[in-house]
């Protein structure tokens, strides 16, 4: 979905909250070596205490991406409302300007949102992984 109204700064935004860069800066700086595996000797194993604070992680960044569908979904309304109920004089250039706006601001919303669930999914993919790993050795 590409749209030209869109500025540059909503294509380099962060996706994941503060405390989920935390803690992958966390996990990336771990200096202990990984124990050594009969599946793949690169990978380290997971301990349960840093998947627990990855699952927690996750479900804060899920609770907040549940707000941001509210507030699309206020937007979604707000605009379906005024453009369906509007009077022969909303449509006046001032009105457009507003809706088209609100618009834009919307668009820009669900595709951070998308790269938002894109990257959680990512990631969980990642903590079942590991917790797979844990119980099936």
């Amino acid at each position: 979905m590409a749209f030209s109204s869109l500025s540059p700064s909503y294509i380099t935004s962060p996706s994941l909250s503060p405390q989920l860069f935390m803690l992958m800066d966390d996990s990336q700086s771990s200096t202990s070596p990984p124990p050594s595996s009969s599946s793949s000797p690169d990978t380290p194993k997971p301990r349960p205490r840093q998947t627990q604070k990855a699952i927690a992680a996750l479900e804060n960044e899920l609770d907040f991406l549940r707000d941001e569908c509210a507030t699309i979904n206020v937007v979604l309304t707000s605009l379906r409302d005024a453009y369906v109920s509007g009077s022969p004089n909303s449509q006046e250039d001032a009105a457009n300007k507003e809706v088209l706006t609100a618009y834009d601001d919307l668009t820009s919303k669900v595709i951070q949102l998308e790269r938002k669930v894109k990257i959680l999914e990512h990631e969980l993919k990642s903590t079942q992984g590991e917790w797979q790993g844990l119980f099936c050795q």
